[in-house]
């Protein structure tokens, strides 16, 4: 399957890419792309960013975020919410790591599949 391309609509409505993703990464980071700017896949039907998950994904993770006392402190906070949950029907294992490696996240990524469950700890982009 190739690389998805990514179109966003300029302000006066015109369409303008196509952007590979990592260029929307750097948009987002930029905050030059929110999570309701206009993005099609096709450069025809046009969505918000927030509704393609690889780009939700890239929205929820705060790289301005105050780093914690400790890097493990809140990573088994229950009573956080997740900031992204679905399923991986529309993104990769290895695109997701990808992600959160590009972004430099930190938390814990929770895979579970037929009451199968497994943890993948990130600290600061690194699987730890």
């Amino acid at each position: 399957m190739p690389p998805r391309k990514y179109y966003f609509r300029t302000v006066d409505g015109k369409p303008i890419g196509p952007f590979n993703l990592n260029a929307v990464a750097e948009m987002i980071r930029a905050q030059k792309v929110k999570a309701s700017s206009p993005v099609s896949l096709d450069g025809v039907n046009f969505q918000p960013t927030k509704s393609l998950p690889e780009l939700a994904i890239l929205l929820s993770v705060d790289v301005e975020e105050e780093p914690l006392d400790s890097e493990f402190d809140g990573i088994l906070d229950e009573e956080r919410l997740p900031a992204y949950s679905g399923k991986l029907t529309d993104v990769s294992v290895p695109k997701l790591f990808y992600h959160f490696i590009a972004a430099r996240a930190s938390g814990r990524l929770e895979l579970n599949r037929n009451g199968l469950l497994k943890n993948v700890f990130f600290s600061n982009g690194k699987v730890v």
